[in-house]
């Protein structure tokens, strides 16, 4: 695969990862609330940010939270796995005097 149609490919990965990322996340400045509370006895004012949403958004956004914290871990740690499977056998076909086994064990 040439240059050019990897980095065509990277940037439509990136245009339709910022689409998904902002559409699953668009209905939370939507349903914020700010209430103002003055302290009597201190002069303070306070400005809490409060959001409420409804049940079946509530679970979508629960379920978004969710996804948005474990999809890149799971992907970050299969690329591990996939690079030092291939930086192992590599190594592997170029150090005939080694195995593999001993080889993956140094990876670690």
């Amino acid at each position: 695969m040439s240059l050019s149609v990897i980095s065509k490919k990277l940037k439509l990965v990136i245009i339709i990862l910022l689409i998904f990322i902002i559409g699953t996340t668009i209905h939370d400045p939507i349903y914020r609330r700010l209430i103002e509370e003055d302290e009597e006895n201190d002069n303070e004012k306070r400005i809490w940010c409060i959001v409420t949403y409804p049940l079946s958004l509530e679970t979508f956004n629960s379920f978004m939270q969710i996804f948005h914290v474990c999809v890149p871990f799971m992907i970050n740690l299969i690329s591990v796995v996939i690079l030092i499977t291939r930086k192992t056998r590599q190594q592997s076909t170029l150090q005939t005097h080694r195995t593999y086994k001993q080889i993956l064990q140094e990876q670690f």
